[in-house]
């Protein structure tokens, strides 16, 4: 069974290579989705899989990357889907 979950990421998580992070920790879980930096300093994601994927994926998020100081992580929707594509993409923009 498959979750389509999108998240809100608080703290310093732009210009210091988190998007970058995610996409890593993403290939990691075998979590499909993206990742974009939102107007108002934060970043947005939406990942696509199995509840524990997505546990172990929110899990690494949150300890953030080297540079990153990840304050909070919101989750904004939450679905079950039948099927989906397992990749992940950096979002520009």
């Amino acid at each position: 069974m498959l979750f389509k979950n999108r998240y809100i990421v608080y703290g310093r998580v732009q210009g210091v290579g988190f998007r970058r992070f995610v996409l890593r920790c993403a290939d990691e879980y075998s979590v499909g989705g993206w990742v974009k930096n939102r107007p108002d300093g934060n970043v947005e994601i939406e990942a696509i899989g199995t509840q524990p994927e997505l546990s172990g994926f929110l899990d690494r998020v949150a300890q953030g990357s080297w540079f990153s100081n990840v304050e909070e992580i919101e989750e904004v929707t939450s679905s079950q889907i039948d099927n989906a594509s397992r990749e992940f993409r950096i979002i520009r923009g």
